[in-house]
């Protein structure tokens, strides 16, 4: 019997952050979210993004108090979605709060 040991299995998080997709209430990708900064609740970004998409995302949460989620990598987050992203707002404030 072979075992693979990189499969995951889903979280709860990866879940709900896919509920919230399916629902309408994900904003993906850096452009999009850098846009609607102001209408976000909460922010997931990659572990594993470059420096320079982690200091912008960081300093726009910071000056416009978003929370801002950072321990899952690119791989999770584009697993949730099933779309390549690094950066994901949640525009909810239920899935705010399941999330967090």
């Amino acid at each position: 019997m072979m075992r693979f040991m990189n499969t995951l299995k889903p979280t709860s998080d990866i879940k709900n952050i896919g509920l919230a997709f399916r629902a309408g209430f994900v904003v993906f990708g850096e452009k999009a979210v850098l846009s609607e900064i102001s209408k976000m609740r909460l922010i997931f970004l990659a572990s594993d993004a470059g420096a320079n998409i982690t200091k912008k995302i960081h300093d726009k949460c910071t000056f416009y108090n978003i929370p801002m989620r950072h321990d899952l990598d690119k791989s999770t987050l584009s697993k949730a979605i099933s779309k390549s992203v690094t950066v994901i707002g949640i525009k909810d404030t239920g899935f705010r709060d399941l999330l967090l």
